[in-house]
C-alpha cells in the first residue's frame, strides 16, 4: 500500500465524516433565530476535523521524511512484519 493512496482514502473518510458532521448545524441555518449557533457549531466542527487532517499529514509526512522519502515504506513495514524479506530491486515481499 502506498502511502499517498493510503493518505487519499484515509482523507476521503475525513470528509465524508465531516460532511455528516455539518449536516445537523448545517440544517440549523433553516431558523432564523439559530443562525448564530449555526454557524458557532459549523465553524467548531470545521476546525476539529481540520485539525485532525493536519495532524494525518503531519503524521505520514515525518514518516515519509524519517524514512528517506522511500514511497513503499509501508509495504516494506507490512512485509517485515508478515515474516517475509523486501526485495529493493524488484520493490516486492518475498515470503
Amino acid at each position: 500500500m502506498q502511502p499517498i493512496s493510503f493518505l487519499v482514502s484515509l482523507m476521503e473518510y475525513l470528509a465524508v465524516i465531516a460532511a455528516l458532521a455539518l449536516l445537523l448545524p448545517g440544517s440549523l441555518f433553516l431558523i432564523p433565530s439559530k443562525r448564530r449557533l449555526a454557524l458557532t457549531l459549523c465553524l467548531v466542527v470545521v476546525a476539529v476535523f481540520g485539525g485532525f487532517a493536519l495532524l494525518t499529514l503531519g503524521y505520514y509526512g515525518a514518516l515519509f521524511v524519517v524514512h528517506g522519502g522511500n514511497a513503499d515504506f509501508l509495504d516494506i513495514d507490512s512485509c517485515l512484519d508478515s515474516g517475509g524479506m523486501w526485495n529493493y530491486a524488484t520493490r516486492t515481499c518475498e515470503h
